[in-house]
C-alpha cells in the first residue's frame, strides 16, 4: 500500500507562490539524481529509489515506491522539474495549470491547509524586474479594465486599428463616390 507523504514522515518544508509549488524532501544521504526515479504526470507524483543494478526499472529498493499519488490538481508537466540538494533533500518543483489558485495540499490524501488562513507576503512591483513588472502592470490594469466593463489593453488597441480602418474604408468610398460622379 503506497502511503502519502504525510504518513512518510517526508512533508517537509512547502513552498508556495502564485505559480506553483516547491517541496522539500528528504532522503538518505548522498543520494544522486541516477538513484531515483521521478515520474512526474499532469496528475500523478511517483518517486522512488532504484535498486541496486536496477539500470532504471520502476523497481525501488525493494519497499515500493516513496511517493505514487494524485496530485491535487492539474500541473504542467514541461514546467515542472526536480532536483537534489545536499545530497539528501529532493526540491519537486510543480507549475499548476490555474496559477492563481491556492491549493489545499499537494497530494490527495496529504493534509490539508485552511487556505482561509494563508495570508499572502506583500511584494512591491518595485522588486520585479522590467520585463516582469510590466507583465504584471498590463494585467493589473486589464483585470482593472475588465471588473469596470471596459476593453483591455488589446482590445483598446484593436478598437483603435479599426476605428482607423474604418475611417480609411470610408475616405475610400467618398473618393470613389466623387470620382465616378464626374465621369458621369
Amino acid at each position: 500500500m503506497t502511503k502519502n507523504l504525510h504518513q512518510l514522515g517526508m512533508v517537509g518544508q512547502s513552498m508556495v507562490n502564485m505559480y506553483g509549488h516547491k517541496h522539500y524532501r528528504n532522503l538518505p544521504n548522498n543520494t544522486r539524481g541516477k538513484d531515483l526515479i521521478v515520474v512526474i504526470g499532469k496528475n500523478t507524483l511517483k518517486v522512488g529509489l532504484k535498486a541496486a543494478g536496477d539500470g532504471g526499472s520502476t523497481t525501488t529498493k525493494g519497499e515500493g515506491p516513496i511517493v505514487d499519488n494524485k496530485i491535487y490538481k492539474t500541473i504542467i508537466v514541461d514546467d515542472s522539474f526536480w532536483t537534489i540538494e545536499d545530497g539528501n533533500r529532493l526540491v519537486l518543483t510543480l507549475t499548476k495549470s490555474n496559477q492563481i489558485e491556492w491549493w489545499e495540499c499537494v497530494c490527495i490524501g496529504d493534509p490539508t491547509i485552511n487556505l482561509q488562513k494563508v495570508q499572502p507576503e506583500n511584494s512591491s512591483l518595485n522588486d520585479l524586474d522590467g520585463e516582469t513588472r510590466q507583465t504584471v502592470e498590463k494585467m493589473m490594469y486589464d483585470q482593472r479594465q475588465k471588473a469596470l466593463g471596459l476593453p483591455t489593453a488589446e482590445e483598446a488597441t484593436n478598437l483603435r486599428y479599426w476605428k482607423s480602418l474604418n475611417i480609411v474604408i470610408l475616405r475610400w468610398i467618398l473618393v470613389s463616390a466623387n470620382s465616378t460622379k464626374g465621369n458621369t
